[in-house]
């Protein structure tokens, strides 16, 4: 049987859907790099903003439409979307074969490769640990000269309008050890940059409580023969210290690549979404990151039309842009979301 999986959403679904393919490999079937080819699709779902769920939910219809016609002889549903309305999914899509939740991996590729297990099943309980994450099962794809490694999932800064707390659960990271492996596996595939993924790659190891951090997995990673790049992906403002600045910027594998979602720069609009940084402080982050090396790329986000935001405040915040100067900027518009 050949199998074909769409991904949808960020980095880290990616790294979901490439143990998802390794799994189902490891059991006999066939990954295929054209849907046209498969007789199973999987779809990992994007379901964090509006957008995302729409597209999601397009693409699961084009699927259901396929599978109607007979070009699709299966057709199962995971990732965010799953994990977040698979039950309501399950009444509105008789055609599907099974709706699994985040880290449900072994439970998904049981179902598909097994054509005697019942049809439409929903298994959506949160891995409570990242134990699904395990390098030697991962699929590779040799295509590309980098790839994802997620170091940790969920996420406990519950900002209030990101539902991600409620999705993905609360910050749960992985052994050093296990990273380390699964950077070797890459490696060993050919893969000269590795970028490292999470809700917020600052967090790294806060759940231990035993003094591991970020800075302690980068600086094991550098030890890694042939790995020529580190990227870390998805600093906290308010978690991004002098230390970590300067480790970064004098780092020979490490790049000097920061990027450090703002979401905005007005006290009064920070205060709102939780964001726990005030302006004096991310101004003396970008600060200390520009005087540390000229080399040194700062990537950001902002959200326009949160709930209250005012035209002076959207003046502070396009002001402040025009003033800093960024080297790479994403603007997105609020998307109201459930539970926040």
């Amino acid at each position: 049987m050949k199998f074909f999986i769409k991904k949808l959403g960020c980095p880290k679904n990616d790294v979901d859907g490439d143990y998802i393919a390794g799994q189902l490999i490891s059991r006999g079937l066939e990954r295929v790099a054209d849907d046209d080819d498969a007789d199973i699709v999987i779809v990992n779902t994007c379901g964090f903003i509006l957008p995302a769920k729409e597209e999601s939910i397009n693409e699961i219809l084009l699927y259901e439409q396929k599978k109607k016609q007979g070009n699709l002889k299966r057709l199962y549903v995971t990732g965010c979307l799953s994990q977040r309305y698979g039950e309501e999914l399950k009444k509105e899509m008789p055609l599907i074969d099974g709706f699994f939740g985040l880290g449900k991996i072994d439970e998904l590729a049981d179902s598909v490769s097994n054509s005697a297990m019942p049809a439409g099943m929903v298994i959506l309980d949160k891995a409570p640990e990242l134990t699904y994450l395990a390098g030697n099962s991962r699929y590779v794809d040799p295509a590309c000269p980098y790839d994802y490694l997620k170091i940790a999932d969920g996420c406990d800064r519950f900002c209030s309008y990101c539902a991600i707390p409620y999705i993905r659960g609360r910050y749960r990271s992985r052994r050093i050890p296990e990273i380390i492996d699964e950077a070797r596996l890459l490696v060993s595939k050919g893969k000269k940059e590795i970028i490292l993924v999470s809700q917020e790659g600052t967090g790294y190891g806060r759940d231990f409580k035993d003094g591991t951090d970020i800075i302690g997995l980068l600086k094991r990673l550098e030890e890694i023969e042939d790995l020529e790049w580190i990227r870390l992906m998805y600093l906290h403002p308010g978690a991004v210290s002098n230390e970590l600045i300067e480790f970064m910027s004098a780092s020979e594998k490490v790049l000097g690549y920061f990027d450090i979602p703002l979401q905005h720069i007005s006290d009064n609009i920070l205060e709102a979404m939780n964001r726990r940084a005030k302006r004096f402080e991310i101004e003396r982050i970008l600060d200390k990151i520009r005087e540390t090396s000229p080399k040194n790329v700062i990537r950001t986000a902002f959200i326009t039309g949160f709930p209250g935001e005012t035209e002076t405040e959207f003046e502070e915040l396009l002001g402040f842009i025009e003033d800093f100067q960024f080297d790479r900027l994403g603007i997105f518009k609020y998307s109201p979301e459930e539970d926040t």
